[in-house]
């Protein structure tokens, strides 16, 4: 139930005024007070009814999210706080999480009142990636960059997991937009920063990966097993080292294997893997012509 009530106030003689609410639900939401003249009543009835329009959506998402008030009436920080709950709800690795959207929503209104706000862009940018929409996070992140390094310019202090963040997102953003080399620059400052980052290693080899750079990929998944690293990290790398190594080119087998003889020698279990890029060598050479050489080989 939402109802638009109009109180009209004249004063001033030709000056007539509507203060306008919608009542949802028994809760009265106040849209914007439209002012105009008493010799011009339609045109002021239909700026009117134009501002109920314009002001249901935001009645309807203050509804949907029970936010206190609609959103053109809140502050930026009231609204990064509703956002950063929404963003809650969405999975690390989830790129279509509804109540990024509703964030999405939130974020805009709050960058539109501190648009030199870099931790607000970035969370946008953020929100965007959970999205799925990686063309518009790819600008805000961008934006966010530029004014993190404008305030470490100036002399502030930028705490090292923001940077890092809005690398990381960067880096995914580009490489989800096939931007490789970018993406890898930004993996590459991230891990300047935090070289701690084994997961970070294994988004650089998707990078290469997807440009089918495989020995480049196979080496940055290396980098990453050598790290102590959560169960579940090191298990992902694994699983990347293995369709790293079953995409492999023949001509490329040399020096996959000189790689993970080293990687072994390290100490890096990648046991699997080798045995695993053996068996395509072998697969190869069974199936190649069985000329006295071939024979020799095997």
């Amino acid at each position: 139930q939402r109802n638009p009530r109009v109180i009209g106030v004249f004063a001033g003689g030709t000056t007539v005024k509507a203060d306008i609410h919608v009542d949802a639900h028994g809760k009265p939401y106040a849209l914007r007070p439209i002012t105009g003249s008493r010799d011009q009543l339609p045109k002021f009835y239909a700026a009117v009814a134009d501002e109920v329009m314009r002001g249901l959506p935001e009645v309807l998402l203050a509804e949907h999210l029970q936010l206190p008030d609609v959103v053109e009436n809140m502050k930026a920080e009231a609204l990064r706080v509703q956002a950063d709950q929404l963003l809650d709800q969405c999975s690390k690795a989830e790129h279509d999480c509804p109540g990024a959207l509703d964030a999405i929503k939130l974020l805009s209104a709050a960058v539109q009142r501190d648009s030199g706000a870099w931790r607000l862009i970035l969370m946008l940018g953020h929100a965007q990636t959970q999205a799925g929409k990686n063309a518009e996070a790819l600008v805000s992140l961008e934006k966010a960059r530029d004014l993190i390094k404008q305030d470490a310019d100036s002399g502030s202090q930028i705490p090292i997991p923001d940077q890092v963040q809005a690398l990381n997102l960067l880096g995914d953003n580009y490489r989800s937009t096939e931007k490789y080399d970018q993406a890898e620059s930004a993996y590459d400052e991230s891990l300047r920063l935090d070289p701690s980052q084994a997961e970070i290693h294994g988004s650089k080899a998707l990078a290469f990966q997807f440009s089918d750079q495989r020995l480049k990929a196979l080496e940055s998944v290396l980098e990453g097993l050598k790290m102590p690293a959560p169960d579940a990290t090191a298990k992902s790398l694994h699983e990347s080292a293995k369709s790293i190594v079953g995409a492999l080119q023949a001509s490329e087998y040399k020096d996959a294997e000189a790689s993970l003889e080293q990687a072994l020698h390290d100490g890096i279990p990648v046991s699997n893997e080798y045995g695993l890029l053996a068996t395509r060598t072998c697969e190869r050479l069974f199936q190649a012509e069985w000329t006295p050489e071939s024979r020799r080989m095997v």
